[in-house]
Order: C-alpha cells, then sequence, then structure tokens
C-alpha cells in the first residue's frame, strides 16, 4: 500500500513512469483503469478537507479548465489577462473560498459568479 501511495503522490509530477507502474503491477487490484482515476486519499473532515472543499476544488478547476480552453481556441497566451469571466453555477455548488486563487491561476481580474441550472462560462473580453 505504500507504493502505491507513493505512485499516486508523485502521478502528477511523473504520469508516465507511474501509471506504467500502476499497469504493471496495481491495475488488477485496485479495479481503476488508470493511476490518474484514483483518489489519493480519503475525502473527509478527520484529514481537514469536507466534500464541500472537494466540490469546490473540482469547480475551480473546472473554470481554469474552461479559460484556459478559450485562450487555447484563440491562440492567446496562457498569461493574457482575461478582464471579466461570466461563471454559471448550478445552485448547490459554490467556489467564493477558492476564488482568488481561481483569479489568479487563469489570470483573470473579475469572475462574477452567477447561480442557475448549469455549469457555464463566458469571457467577456480580453
Amino acid at each position: 500500500h505504500t507504493l502505491l501511495g507513493m505512485l499516486k503522490c508523485f502521478a502528477i509530477y511523473i504520469p508516465h513512469i507511474t501509471e506504467e507502474i500502476y499497469q504493471s503491477y496495481f491495475i488488477r487490484h485496485e479495479g481503476e483503469i488508470s493511476i490518474h482515476k484514483t483518489m489519493i486519499g480519503p475525502v473527509s473532515d478527520e484529514h481537514g478537507i469536507t466534500e464541500k472543499d472537494h466540490l469546490t476544488g473540482e469547480t475551480a478547476v473546472a473554470v481554469i479548465s474552461a479559460l484556459r480552453k478559450y485562450k487555447s481556441e484563440r491562440n492567446l497566451s496562457l498569461k493574457e489577462t482575461i478582464d471579466t469571466a461570466y461563471v454559471t453555477l448550478d445552485r448547490d455548488t459554490d467556489i467564493e473560498d477558492a476564488l482568488d486563487d481561481t483569479k489568479s491561476t487563469s489570470a483573470c481580474k473579475n469572475i462574477i459568479l452567477i447561480k442557475g441550472d448549469s455549469f457555464k462560462v463566458d469571457v467577456d473580453r480580453i
């Protein structure tokens, strides 16, 4: 279990090597098709991370990914500043706790949060 735990931690830094080791030794026992589909550890209050924190992080990553996709589709540098992004979240989702990190990671000056029925990211202008 120790080696698998270490592989999961290193998977974000050396994905190809950790995937190869996972495929060779752990796939038949773990049941996931890829090490990148496994969780590093349990999501619980015991470790200071709640389910709400986990959902906030996933939503922030989705916003950052959408903004990066927007830039890539327009052949813009990832460092290019976005003036305003409008993020529509379903009523049960919130990224207020991760808003500053989301703005700095995506080089976005303002993120306007809108409650709606589904997830959507719109960009005003660059």
